[in-house]
């Protein structure tokens, strides 16, 4: 796995451990390849892992952050330049939150907060002022803590992924 460091934004977070032995999670730029893993184990089960690519995955703009754990990549983040119709009128300068996910042994650590947070600091350093996702349906009281707004009180439902919300963080 290819890792690069983000630099000022890297994070070192204390992460629960029975027998209290602290782990250091990092988080670091990865390739759109590295994610296809996590991708199809959390969020597309039911996909081969060559089928959880992306469109955008390879864009100029798009970046894929990682959180890592003695080296093993157990969360993931993918944030292209894409713009969702429903918020034109609030800005057309936005960055698209997909494919976020955490191993389920690595969940309630706040290892997505963590990932979910740097997103939007990097998002923030590309001069973007509005930050926007489709949040499944199960995920929107954790995009809610984080200052995101639904859109609407009425979930869309994606075909591969179940129910939906178009949730959004103005920066």
């Amino acid at each position: 796995m290819r890792v690069l460091k983000i630099g000022a934004r890297k994070s070192l977070l204390k992460s629960y451990d029975p027998l209290n032995q602290p782990n250091l999670y990092t988080i670091n730029n990865i390739s759109a390849a590295d994610t296809l893993s996590i991708r199809q184990q959390v969020l597309r089960p039911n996909l081969a892992v060559d089928q959880c690519h992306f469109d955008g995955d390879l864009n100029e703009a798009t970046f894929h952050l990682g959180a890592l754990v003695d080296g093993t990549l157990i969360g993931i983040a993918t944030m292209m330049r894409d713009a969702s119709p429903e918020l034109a009128a609030i800005s057309s300068d936005q960055f698209r939150l997909r494919g976020m996910a955490v191993l389920p042994g690595h969940r309630d650590q706040g290892i997505g907060r963590a990932i979910l947070d740097n997103c939007i600091e990097e998002v923030r350093q590309r001069d973007c002022n509005l930050f926007w996702c489709n949040a499944r349906e199960t995920a929107a009281r954790f995009y809610t803590a984080a200052g995101f707004s639904k859109t609407s009180e009425t979930t869309f439902d994606i075909p591969t992924a179940g129910p939906h919300f178009v949730m959004y963080k103005q920066l």
